[in-house]
Protein backbone atom coordinates (compact mmCIF):
# COMPACT_ATOMS: atom_id res chain seq x y z
CA UNK A 1 0.00 0.00 0.00
CA UNK A 2 1.21 3.99 -0.56
CA UNK A 3 2.86 5.35 2.44
CA UNK A 4 0.91 8.30 3.12
CA UNK A 5 2.71 11.60 3.31
CA UNK A 6 3.66 11.75 6.93
CA UNK A 7 4.12 8.29 7.30
CA UNK A 8 6.54 8.89 4.33
CA UNK A 9 8.44 11.48 6.30
CA UNK A 10 8.56 10.15 9.62
CA UNK A 11 10.09 7.30 8.31
CA UNK A 12 12.70 9.42 6.06
CA UNK A 13 13.45 11.15 9.62
CA UNK A 14 14.07 7.67 11.10
CA UNK A 15 16.26 6.43 8.78
CA UNK A 16 18.22 10.27 8.82
CA UNK A 17 20.66 9.06 11.65
CA UNK A 18 23.95 7.51 11.00
CA UNK A 19 23.46 4.89 14.12
CA UNK A 20 19.65 4.05 12.96
CA UNK A 21 21.19 2.88 9.54
CA UNK A 22 23.63 1.06 11.03
CA UNK A 23 21.01 -1.00 12.97
CA UNK A 24 19.10 -1.27 9.63
CA UNK A 25 22.32 -2.51 7.87
CA UNK A 26 23.19 -4.91 11.11
CA UNK A 27 19.45 -6.36 10.84
CA UNK A 28 19.64 -6.56 6.96
CA UNK A 29 21.93 -10.16 7.74
CA UNK A 30 19.18 -11.14 10.31
CA UNK A 31 16.90 -10.86 13.67
CA UNK A 32 18.82 -9.90 16.55
CA UNK A 33 18.49 -9.63 19.82
CA UNK A 34 18.18 -5.90 21.33
CA UNK A 35 21.69 -6.81 23.43
CA UNK A 36 23.40 -8.03 20.27
CA UNK A 37 22.64 -5.07 18.65
CA UNK A 38 24.36 -3.05 21.61
CA UNK A 39 27.25 -4.89 21.19
CA UNK A 40 27.90 -4.68 17.69
CA UNK A 41 27.05 -0.65 17.61
CA UNK A 42 28.78 -0.01 20.80
CA UNK A 43 27.10 2.48 21.72
CA UNK A 44 24.66 3.00 25.01
CA UNK A 45 21.97 0.23 25.60
CA UNK A 46 19.65 3.24 26.34
CA UNK A 47 20.58 5.04 22.71
CA UNK A 48 20.00 1.72 20.89
CA UNK A 49 16.60 1.05 22.73
CA UNK A 50 15.80 4.70 21.62
CA UNK A 51 16.96 4.01 18.29
CA UNK A 52 14.85 0.63 18.14
CA UNK A 53 12.11 2.48 19.20
CA UNK A 54 11.69 4.96 16.34
CA UNK A 55 12.37 2.70 13.48
CA UNK A 56 9.94 0.38 15.33
CA UNK A 57 7.24 3.36 15.53
CA UNK A 58 8.44 4.33 11.70
CA UNK A 59 7.31 0.94 10.71
CA UNK A 60 10.52 0.01 9.70
CA UNK A 61 11.62 -3.15 11.97
CA UNK A 62 9.43 -5.39 13.70
CA UNK A 63 9.76 -7.16 17.19
CA UNK A 64 8.83 -10.40 17.86
CA UNK A 65 9.97 -11.18 21.68
CA UNK A 66 10.79 -14.74 22.45
CA UNK A 67 11.73 -16.42 25.79
CA UNK A 68 12.22 -12.99 27.09
CA UNK A 69 14.36 -11.15 24.87
CA UNK A 70 13.04 -8.62 21.95
CA UNK A 71 14.07 -9.91 18.76
CA UNK A 72 14.44 -7.25 16.15
CA UNK A 73 14.16 -7.77 11.53
CA UNK A 74 13.49 -5.33 9.10
CA UNK A 75 9.88 -4.75 8.04
CA UNK A 76 11.36 -5.31 3.70
CA UNK A 77 7.73 -4.66 2.82
CA UNK A 78 7.83 -1.70 4.60
CA UNK A 79 11.33 -0.25 3.40
CA UNK A 80 10.25 -1.38 0.05
CA UNK A 81 7.07 1.04 0.01
CA UNK A 82 9.50 3.75 1.10
CA UNK A 83 11.73 3.11 -1.28
CA UNK A 84 8.73 3.05 -3.96
CA UNK A 85 7.37 6.47 -2.18
CA UNK A 86 10.41 7.89 -3.16
CA UNK A 87 11.10 6.19 -6.14
CA UNK A 88 7.74 7.37 -7.37
CA UNK A 89 8.12 11.19 -6.06
CA UNK A 90 10.99 11.31 -8.71
CA UNK A 91 9.06 10.38 -11.79
CA UNK A 92 6.52 12.90 -10.94
CA UNK A 93 6.83 15.84 -14.00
Amino acid sequence: SPLETEDLLEALRALGDPNRLRVIDLLASGELYAQEIVGRLGIAQSAVSRHLSLLERAGLIKVRPHGGKRYYAVDCDRLEALAEAVRCRGRQE
